[in-house]
Order: C-alpha cells, then structure tokens, then sequence
C-alpha cells in the first residue's frame, strides 16, 4: 500500500512540473504537444490492429457466428409456426 502511495505521488509531482513547464517553456509545450500527437496515434493504430480479425482466429469466429445465426433463425422459424398453429386452433 505504501509503494503504491509512493508511486501515485511521484506520478503527481511528475504531471505537475510538466504542467509548469509546458506554461513557461513554449519550445517545451510544441514537443510535448508533437509527444502526445504521436502516443494518441499511436494508440490508434495499435487498437485497430488488436481490433483487425485475421487469419485462423477471423475463421473460427466467423464459424461460430455462423453456427449461432443459424440456430437462431431455427429458433425464430418454430416459434413463430407454433404461434401461427396456436392462433389457428383457437
């Protein structure tokens, strides 16, 4: 518990000179600026890469929406024919 105080500090402290900085420093606010433009796409880019469904793994999923879709359309079809003979018979 205390190391993670610690830690939480130090990230504090960290985020605090950097804010000073950046309203000082404007050559040091334009690279930090370039810093974060880099790290967000670069978290894009990674995301869209975790997100990208490819070779076995996009064909064992797609097989087992496959089989999913398949059985609820099976489902679907005998409810409604038993509400259709259910209203007919009464």
């Amino acid at each position: 518990m205390i190391k993670l105080m610690t830690a939480f500090k130090q990230k504090f402290a960290e985020r605090k000179t950097i804010r000073q900085r950046r309203k000082t420093d404007p050559d040091f606010r334009s690279s930090d600026d370039q810093r974060l433009a880099a790290e967000k796409a670069y978290q894009k880019r990674t995301l869209k890469e975790k997100l990208a469904l490819t070779g076995a793994y996009a064909e064992e999923k797609s097989y087992t929406l496959k089989w999913r879709l398949n059985w609820a359309i099976l489902i679907i079809g005998f409810l409604t024919a038993f509400v259709y003979a259910i209203l007919f018979f009464v």
